[in-house]
C-alpha cells in the first residue's frame, strides 16, 4: 500500500496506540521520524510561531501548505494537521482540504470552537460552536 489512501486505511486498522510528536518544519519532521515515532502533529500554534505570528488563524492556507510540503520532503510518516476552526467552513474548508491533501497531509483535525479562534492556552473563555453550525461547516 504505497499510495496515500492505502496508508490511511492501514494506519486506521492498527491495534495499538500510535505515537505522534509535534513538529513544525522540515528539521523537526525529520527528527520525529528518526526518533521512531508513528506520525507528526503539525499544530497551528507551532506553525504560526515559526512565522512570528499569534495563534489566531491569520497566516492563510498557502503558508500552512508550504510548511507541510517542506515537512513532507523530510519524512514519510503520516502528518496530521491542526485545522483550527475549519478555515471558515463550506467551500473554503473543501478547498483547504484539497490543498492539504496535495501538500502531503494524512489527516486533519478541526476544532469545535467558535470563530474567531482563541488559543487554548490563553486566559480567555473558550466557547464551543453550536452543534448545528459545526455540522453545517463540515
Amino acid at each position: 500500500m504505497k499510495n496515500a489512501l492505502g496508508k490511511r486505511i492501514m494506519y486506521a486498522n492498527l491495534d495499538r496506540i500510535q505515537y505522534f510528536w509535534g513538529a513544525y518544519d522540515g528539521v523537526t519532521a525529520y527528527l520525529t521520524q528518526e526518533a521512531g515515532k508513528d506520525g507528526i502533529w503539525l499544530s497551528s500554534l507551532c506553525h504560526l510561531k515559526t512565522l512570528g505570528l499569534p495563534d489566531a488563524e491569520i497566516a492563510g492556507i498557502e503558508a500552512l501548505s508550504n510548511m507541510l510540503r517542506s515537512m513532507r520532503c523530510e519524512t514519510t510518516i503520516p502528518i496530521w494537521v491542526d485545522g483550527d476552526t475549519g478555515f471558515n467552513g463550506g467551500v473554503a474548508l473543501k478547498s483547504a482540504v484539497k490543498t492539504l491533501i496535495y501538500s502531503g497531509a494524512n489527516g486533519l483535525c478541526i476544532e469545535d470552537k467558535q470563530t474567531p479562534k482563541r488559543n487554548s492556552f490563553s486566559s480567555s473563555n473558550q466557547y464551543l460552536e453550536d452543534i448545528d453550525k459545526f455540522c453545517e461547516k463540515l
